[in-house]
């Protein structure tokens, strides 16, 4: 028997222990003889449940960078963002003037203040993701999908529980966009001339009302979007919030303060971090490559 015929034969007891692609009375299974035995299947089995779920782990890291990012940055965004706003301006000159309650002016420029919510804020979004992540593949292994309500519905979970997880995702959703889309809003409207000049509603419905629907038609048609979400995770968010700043803050004013030991901390966190971008970013390119060649859209 040919090496090809031999390897058909294995593939064949695989695909029964995966769920049974070929049906018993099929050509292909009459005409293949059995060259393994049950325990052997099941031990290739395994190895290749393992070798996929190994990707899995890998893409969920990239994952959870993404949303621990897009979660984190909120409030930074929000108070990088405000002074372009001439009503936040206004609130300033008026705080500095005694026009406002003094108190109000402290807390709008108490930096200290937003950089310790910031890094709580960080801390407990760290927290949350991970758990999640690990839970999820505690629970459902290699099978988990890029959207958990799936795997949920999968395990007859109430009807009840699915809908408000799926109500509290979306406010999520809709909370998280608006504010962390808006630093792109506002370089794109700066980049084409005279967009900034007009109107906010001429803004609103020629730029973002197309790039927010835009986004949402491929978010809906790929079914493997949260593959692609842990590739941006890895190769964007990953070095842009845990290793770049670490450069950056060495290479800044308050950087010549640090001692040797900030120093040795500072590069042992973004070695690590960086190394857990390039791990995740393999396993999310292999799980886009493997979902992208059966893919259906709106599937």
């Amino acid at each position: 028997m040919s090496k090809v015929q031999q390897l058909s034969a294995a593939a064949v007891q695989l695909a029964d222990r995966c769920g049974g692609v070929l049906p018993a009375n099929s050509t292909l299974r009459k005409e293949l003889p059995v060259l393994l035995s049950d325990d052997q299947a099941n031990e290739l089995y395994k190895k290749g449940m393992q070798h996929l779920e190994i990707y899995g782990y890998l893409n969920s890291l990239s994952a959870a960078q993404a949303g621990v990012r897009g979660h984190g940055v909120l409030n930074r965004a929000l108070w990088l963002l405000l002074p372009k706003h001439h009503h936040f301006m206004h609130m300033l000159e008026d705080a500095r003037t005694s026009k406002i309650n003094p108190s109000w002016y402290t807390l709008l420029c108490a930096e200290s203040y937003i950089g310790q919510m910031g890094r709580l804020n960080v801390l407990a979004v760290t927290l949350g993701y991970l758990s999640t992540a690990v839970l999820a593949y505690l629970a459902f292994g290699p099978t988990l999908t890029g959207f958990l309500p799936t795997n949920l519905q999968d395990v007859h979970t109430g009807d009840g529980f699915i809908l408000s997880l799926n109500v509290l995702l979306i406010v999520n959703t809709i909370a998280l966009g608006a504010i962390y889309i808006q630093a792109g809003f506002n370089m794109v409207e700066d980049i084409i001339e005279g967009l900034t000049s007009r109107s906010f509603l001429f803004r609103f419905l020629s730029l973002r009302i197309p790039w927010v629907a835009s986004a949402t038609f491929i978010a809906v048609a790929l079914p493997f979007f949260g593959d692609l979400a842990g590739l941006s995770g890895a190769i964007g968010f990953t070095p842009m919030t845990f290793v770049l700043p670490f450069l950056l803050w060495e290479r800044s004013e308050y950087g010549a303060r640090l001692t040797s030991s900030d120093i040795a901390m500072d590069a042992i966190l973004g070695i690590s971090f960086a190394t857990m971008g390039v791990a995740a970013f393999a396993g999310a390119l292999y799980l886009v490559i493997r979902d992208s060649s059966t893919y259906q859209f709106f599937s």
